[in-house]
């Protein structure tokens, strides 16, 4: 293809994205991928040669991303500095047993007692202590805990490096946009996932709910001085994965995570750009909420709340991403995957605000049957022109 046929396609490819987010209808409906680690396991390597070599992992998921019909990505490459942390053992990631899925593992790394400390100043305490105990080089004697610590900044650096030779690659090389521009901050969901853990988060919310939401209060601002004062273009947007509100009462959801999270959403949709949210689990018991988002500033994926019934409550308000259960590629006949697209088209695209995706991430090697989703998105692409 000549660079000027894919500067169009991929202007084209844009085009889709941007005016379905803006509860408009685009020519066709946008098909996203949200293939991950699957992209290796495609082409029958492992996670441990993508770590050494960026252009096997980029040609992996080039392969991947190619081998199906899609409009963009939600990611391209591996999507943290894994290797990084594994140079210096740090226990946060690990390979699974499949040599492909890349699991982040529950620990916690401050206590519940540490956290009018953690309040006082989040930035040192992060400094100070949890990357000690997140990364046990850090607790060699001079000079090795200093040469981990170099180790581990130059890591970060090429990781930085491949990342934006990937984005070059697709716009360039693929015509095809990457939606997201960087991860959006979301300050529960972090406090959870990089500093009290899993238990300790879902414990001390039961136990003190006032420490955790001042401990994420206080998280906040750095948080909302990472996006982007101002943006030239309201394209590519921003990226959270959202994990602790399915185990969240509504009281608990609406005091120590959505105050945060929405002025998260809220700090973007003012500096022009869109908030994107990968809901993991069920949100229903939230969406009451959802109505003090304004119009067009967030982008919901859904994993097992029911899309046409979202459509239906939010299309004027918000875009939704999602139809295609993952479960379904890989178990059912091509028909009834079919079947689901039109089903979930006819209720889901008239008005724009739709954007056809998976609904969960595929992983490891077994997590779809290929002719199912190069079927279904070829059937997508035709059956979604409006």
């Amino acid at each position: 293809m000549e660079n000027a046929d894919k500067k169009q396609l991929l202007e084209k490819r844009i085009n889709r994205f941007v005016t379905t987010s803006n509860l408009e209808e685009p020519d066709i409906v946008p098909i996203m991928s949200q293939i991950n680690s699957y992209a290796i396991a495609y082409c029958g390597k492992t996670a441990w040669d993508a770590f050494e070599d960026p252009e096997l992992e980029r040609q992996c998921y080039r392969r991947a991303s190619e081998a199906f019909y899609f409009d963009g990505l939600s990611i391209f490459g591996l999507n943290h500095p894994f290797k990084a942390y594994l140079d210096v053992e740090s226990p946060t990631y690990f390979v699974s047993e499949d040599g492909v899925t890349i699991q982040h593992r529950e620990t916690s790394s401050m206590t519940d007692a540490e956290y009018d400390e953690f309040c006082e100043d989040p930035i040192a305490f992060i400094a100070n202590k949890i990357a000690a105990r997140k990364i046990k080089a850090f607790e060699k004697p001079y000079p090795e805990n200093y040469e981990a610590l170099k180790k581990l900044l130059d890591t970060i650096a090429a990781f930085k490096q491949n990342s934006a030779e990937n984005r070059r690659y697709v716009l360039e090389e693929m015509a095809m946009p990457i939606l997201s521009s960087r991860s959006a901050p979301n300050p529960c969901d972090n406090f959870f996932d990089f500093i009290r853990g899993f238990k300790g988060t879902l414990k001390d919310i039961r136990r003190f709910s006032d420490k955790v939401g001042k401990a994420v209060e206080a998280l906040t601002p750095y948080y909302e001085k990472s996006i982007p004062s101002s943006q030239e273009e309201p394209f590519p947007w921003l990226l959270s994965t959202c994990h602790i509100p399915t185990f969240l009462s509504k009281e608990q959801f609406k005091k120590v995570y959505w105050p945060y999270m929405k002025r998260c959403i809220l700090a973007a949709h003012e500096n022009g750009t869109k908030y994107m949210a990968f809901l993991e689990g069920t949100w229903k018991q939230h969406f009451d909420l959802f109505e003090e988002i304004p119009k067009g500033a967030l982008i919901a994926i859904l994993e097992s709340d029911d899309i046409i019934d979202f459509k239906k409550r939010f299309g004027d308000q918000i875009t939704v991403a999602g139809g295609m259960p993952l479960a379904m590629l890989k178990h059912e006949t091509e028909k009834a995957c079919i079947d689901q697209v039109k089903r979930v088209y006819d209720a889901c695209a008239p008005g724009g605000g739709f954007i056809f995706t998976v609904d969960k991430p595929p992983l490891g090697p077994k997590d779809l049957n290929v002719d199912n989703l190069k079927a279904v998105n070829a059937f997508a692409h035709e059956y979604g022109r409006y």
